[in-house]
């Protein structure tokens, strides 16, 4: 997403439990969620917040670079 110092991810297209997800990032920093997507932004890396829609896409906010925000995704996501 051009000019806003984000990157989207695209997932496997598998359904994503919202509310499992929202509880697993609890611990990770302040989470918000709506029926549609689960937010959180972490504490650690600082600066970067994710947004995880249930299709499985993925808006890594506070980067730029592609392989980064996959690895984000792996991380924080999964495969």
């Amino acid at each position: 997403l051009c000019g806003r110092r984000t990157v989207q991810v695209l997932g496997s297209g598998a359904r994503i439990d919202l509310s499992a997800i929202a509880k697993r990032w609890e611990k990770l920093g302040t989470v918000g969620q709506s029926p549609w997507f689960v937010r959180c932004k972490l504490t650690d890396p600082a600066g970067v917040d994710l947004t995880l829609f249930a299709d499985g896409r993925l808006l890594v906010q506070g980067i730029t670079d592609i392989l980064r925000a996959a690895s984000i995704y792996a991380r924080f996501v999964g495969n």
